[in-house]
């Protein structure tokens, strides 16, 4: 690992909710530079509210660029956790994602992914076996549990549909954006990381079980960690 003295950061949440802590916390540690940018430290931030899906993500990340240098983009945000003793509220480094439902449905049922579709190999530049990753990250100092995930256009909410991704992908978390945002910023050359704090199980849903605040309470504490350990 090298050590970075200033970085460019855009900082990517589908929605204000899951940016306002981490801005509350920019606003008293650091200063407002103008409308837009931020400035915490030795980092330059600035905040991009996509819209929640994968459309409007990859859309709103592709608007933005500029010719401006991005040292890295984080995507931040909450997820759903595939895994019954999952605990609410960590954090977790995205290592792959992928655009889980993209495909057919075949007569019998059966779902079909472009790879099976004949319509892409699958290995087309970002992907790597149909999955996006962490991109360019290699000088950055990350201490974080990783997850694998999915993204989806309709989130899980019936037994039948958690089984079925489960038995297609084994997914620990899932969420609306993270594959675009890694294909967003892979072919636009961009360094980027996904994290992701767990706000609810992936169950037949109640979101009377949801820890939204706690979530987003971790999710700010592990940004920061980062930027901490990257100046």
């Amino acid at each position: 690992m090298i050590n970075i003295t200033f970085m460019n950061i855009l900082l990517v949440a589908a929605t204000q909710t899951e940016l306002d802590p981490i801005l509350d916390r920019l606003s008293k540690e650091g200063s407002k530079l103008n409308f837009f940018e931020y400035r915490w430290h030795n980092h330059t931030i600035t905040p991009l509210v996509t819209g929640i899906g994968a459309m409007m993500t990859a859309y709103a990340i592709g608007r933005h660029r500029s010719e401006e240098l991005i040292d890295i983009a984080i995507n931040v945000g909450l997820a759903g956790t595939y895994h019954p003793n999952g605990l609410l509220g960590e954090t977790f480094l995205v290592e792959n994602d992928r655009f889980a439902d993209l495909g057919a449905k075949d007569n019998d049922g059966t779902f079909l992914s472009l790879v099976d579709l004949g319509l892409t190999d699958g290995n087309e530049y970002p992907m790597k076996k149909s999955l996006l990753q962490p991109y360019k990250i290699e000088k950055f100092n990350i201490s974080l549990p990783t997850a694998k995930a999915i993204t989806l256009n309709t989130t899980s909410g019936t037994e039948s549909t958690i089984q079925h991704w489960k038995n297609l992908y084994n997914p620990d978390i899932e969420t609306m954006e993270g594959a675009a945002f890694y294909y967003a910023c892979g072919i636009q050359d961009i360094p980027c990381i996904q994290l992701r704090s767990i706000s609810n199980h992936v169950i037949p849903r109640d979101k009377s079980s949801w820890q939204i605040p706690l979530a987003l309470q971790n999710l700010t504490l592990s940004l920061f960690h980062f930027l901490e350990s990257n100046q």
